[in-house]
């Protein structure tokens, strides 16, 4: 009726005449879910023929004097999971019965709901920006005319839960956790969703409309507010959910708004009222929003396009973060498009670059949800398929245009016609006619034969040097950790803060100040000590973000005097004002059963005692996923129960080849062990040289004969600020798996989010009397026996 009147009002105006038509749809209620009104007459004929261009739907309340402004909704699943399990009678001792599966299933969503609250507790993220589970009623018992039977335990037990997601959840992830963690059917769970509507828009983006001057209409909506004198609050996520949904999957930037200020916010609740001046107002700022979005002549209907969040970033804002920096959740997704050449290969064992770069999408997720990265071979811009279309629509709004191995003459000029808008590209191992683009300024390159290898100065930032420099570095080193950080670091410098980027050695070892005040003592021993001070000298080579360079110089010049140095400089004073957490994602089910067997606490810690008691070891390494540690040769893995009583402890054992002679020397941690809240579940926390790393295990699969394993680990050093994730095969003899295991080892691998070709094999060759033993009084199996089947070689 607001829309009606302020539409009257300004038809009474002399001389107004839209320049757009505005067209006021009533359709059903969206409270029963919208399907008969919006989702229907958005897919009609008639609403494509009115080619909208922009859209407002409802909003919320605001208590105090600024108008609540909403560019995404929340997408309701209505779970159900359901347990089912052997009747009988109540004084038995029941394992695995309906009502205590469902009970697990629930502590475990109970958790995960309590991790979403620590969230928003924390200031991370706002009650609309987490997913909210809320769980509705439970069903289960043997009923009885008087209420139930209290003595019969029940075969079949549900639960129901109102979950809601926001736009830059990854679905599918949520479906798998469902899966594998909150009803898996290794507990006779099974489960039911009921989505109701969708999360992604027609390009399978998250739905989300820009709320910043890359969005024409959000500034001529702001000035309309700013005009009648009105405040605008920072845009939200609506906690709920609108038709609006149905706009945003079709690509239309759509604003959730009811000008309601000064208003208590009631939805539903008894005498639900509005005052009669709240309402005469809210016809006054219509008036003034749709005289000012149809008078404008800015935009045509199509895909928005995003400014850069900053330029001339230099690399503090690449790797460093200024005191009290506070990470923004920004509305819109960061848009990327990866070019590869047709059927090159990459230098990660031959395996081509296109599904590398898929692979890399998938990981740029683990980071945040809304990376979107669609990748494309270079046989596209050849031809006339309708494919073609997607890459030119994809690249016409894409923030960042990666360009690998493209050396086609006709691909060449295919790019660089279609390239003119995109602010930051990059190349490698491509043509030297395609330029690099950093913050909208062109990048002039030296040596086009390593492309990003050296910056001619030109009118390029030291700030652009820097990033430069950092992505070259990081793009040699060729692993799957360093092509994904390539992105992240172009993200962070020119679109918008990246959070694992922030904890990165912020000042370096310039805090002298903290550092002599609390610490004077050490740093002298260390100064004067020349393998400290050598650590400390290989170190400041190092770049912050190359684990692999850091932790071998560390290992090459431990000492003493080192560890007393890092513990008083970083453990226990924090002078570099470092930070780090344990990487929440990929998250990893453990293994559900061993030889026919639930697996337990007890049954996963001796998969770790592993072969121990027959050979010397428990595992020896095969490869891993980390390139950091999978460096060192002759990894053997020693794991163990302690003296006291619960205790239980890891040892691994391992090579280091000194970085100043070459030497080869054994090198030894410890780590304790604790048991996770999930069987299969670990949490191991070491002192390495003066700093507390703590990471978290899970044993993802054993065979059933122990010839081989997979252990996948998540970890930080939080003083070093640095994060970290990985995995290791194992086996008796540091052989790699029979061929039979195959189909099995790359299906665990997937459960990890790994490619087979991600893996870097340890050197097990020359492992000449490793440093072994265990301490006296240590035990080892509790609960299997280990057979010796084969003769196994040291």
């Amino acid at each position: 009726m607001q829309y009606l009147e302020a539409i009257r009002n300004l038809k009474g105006v002399n001389g107004f005449e839209p320049v757009r038509t505005v067209h006021i749809s009533y359709v059903p209620d969206e409270e029963i879910g919208g399907v008969d009104g919006a989702a229907k007459f958005a897919k009609s004929e008639e609403f494509k023929s009115l080619n909208v261009g922009f859209m407002l739907d409802e909003g919320q309340a605001s208590v105090n004097d600024e108008f609540r402004v909403f560019y995404g909704d929340r997408s309701p699943w209505f779970l159900i999971i359901k347990g089912v399990g052997m009747p009988g009678h109540g004084s038995k001792l029941f394992d695995n019965g309906a009502m205590e599966n469902l009970m697990k299933s629930m502590e475990v969503v109970s958790k995960f709901r309590e991790n979403q609250f620590d969230l928003v507790k924390a200031g991370v993220a706002a009650r609309s920006e987490v997913i909210s589970v809320n769980p509705v009623y439970v069903k289960a018992g043997t009923p009885s005319p008087k209420g139930f039977i209290m003595n019969m335990q029940p075969s079949e037990a549900e639960a129901g839960f109102d979950v809601r997601l926001p736009p830059t959840t990854d679905p599918d992830l949520l479906r798998r956790r469902i899966a594998d963690e909150w009803a898996p059917a290794s507990r006779n769970m099974t489960y039911q969703i009921s989505e109701k509507g969708p999360i992604r828009d027609y390009m399978g983006r998250p739905m989300m409309t820009p709320t910043n001057d890359s969005n024409p209409w959000w500034s001529v909506f702001q000035e309309a507010i700013i005009r009648i004198g009105g405040k605008l609050a920072k845009p939200e996520i609506l906690p709920s959910t609108t038709d609006a949904r149905y706009m945003r999957q079709m690509g239309i930037p759509t604003l959730g708004f009811s000008p309601m200020t000064n208003t208590p916010i009631l939805l539903h609740e008894h005498n639900e009222l509005l005052k009669d001046s709240v309402y005469l107002k809210g016809i006054t700022v219509y008036e003034s929003i749709i005289s000012s979005l149809s008078s404008f002549e800015g935009v045509s209907f199509g895909p928005l396009k995003r400014a850069p969040f900053h330029s001339g970033s230099k690399l503090s804002a690449v790797l460093e973060t200024k005191e009290n920096t506070v990470l923004e959740t920004l509305s819109s997704p960061v848009r990327i498009v990866a070019l590869v050449g047709e059927g090159s290969l990459s230098p990660l064992k031959n395996t081509p670059w296109e599904e590398v770069m898929l692979h890399t999408a998938s990981r740029l997720k683990w980071v945040d949800e809304g990376f979107e990265m669609q990748v494309f071979n270079d046989s596209l811009s050849q031809s006339g398929d309708p494919k073609t279309q997607n890459l030119q629509r994809e690249i016409s709004n894409a923030d960042i245009l990666m360009i690998i191995a493209v050396t086609n003459p006709e691909s060449v000029k295919w790019v660089q016609t279609n390239n003119k808008n995109i602010p930051n590209i990059i190349c490698f191992d491509s043509s030297p006619a395609l330029a690099n683009k950093l913050g909208g300024s062109f990048i002039d390159i030296e040596a086009k034969t390593n492309l990003l290898s050296t910056l001619v100065q030109s009118k390029s930032t030291n700030g652009s040097q820097e990033v430069v420099r950092t992505v070259s570095d990081a793009w040699e080193r060729y692993n799957s950790d360093d092509i994904r950080f390539c992105l992240l670091v172009i993200i962070n410098a020119y679109i918008r803060p990246v959070s694992i980027l922030q904890n990165l050695r912020s000042k370096g070892f310039s805090t002298l100040n903290c550092m002599l005040k609390n610490c004077g003592r050490q740093v002298l021993n260390c100064l004067l000590d020349p393998n400290c001070r050598k650590a400390l000298q290989c170190l400041n080579q190092c770049s912050p973000v190359d684990q692999v360079c850091n932790y071998r110089c560390i290992a090459s010049y431990e000492s003493p005097y080192l560890e007393a140095f890092s513990l008083c400089v970083l453990q226990k004073n924090n002078c570099l004002e470092l930070d780090a957490k344990i990487p929440e994602r990929p998250y990893v089910t453990p293994m559900a059963k061993f030889r026919g067997e639930d697996l337990s606490h007890e049954l996963g810690e001796d998969l770790f005692v592993g072969w121990l008691g027959n050979l010397d070891w428990s595992w020896r390494v095969v490869a891993g996923q980390n390139p950091a540690y999978d460096q060192f040769p002759c990894q053997y893995q020693l794991f163990y129960r302690g003296k006291a009583k619960g205790s239980f402890w890891y040892e691994p054992v391992f090579q280091v080849k000194t970085l100043e002679d070459g030497k080869m020397v054994w090198r030894r941690r410890k780590y304790r062990v604790r048991r996770g809240k999930i069987s299969g579940t670990f949490n191991f926390s070491v002192l390495d040289n003066g700093v507390i790393s703590k990471e978290f295990w899970t044993i993802v699969d054993v065979s059933e004969d122990l010839s081989w394993g997979l252990f996948h680990y998540s970890g930080a050093a939080q003083a070093a600020g640095q994060s970290y994730t990985g995995a290791v095969l194992v086996s008796p003899d540091g052989a790699y798996p029979n061929e039979i295991w195959k189909e099995r080892l790359i299906s665990a691998l997937e459960k990890c989010g790994i490619k087979e070709w991600e893996l870097f094999m340890v050197d097990n060759c020359s492992c000449e009397d490793p440093p072994l033993g265990i301490p006296d009084g240590s035990s080892l199996h509790s609960v299997i026996e280990v057979e010796y089947q084969k003769q196994l070689s040291v």
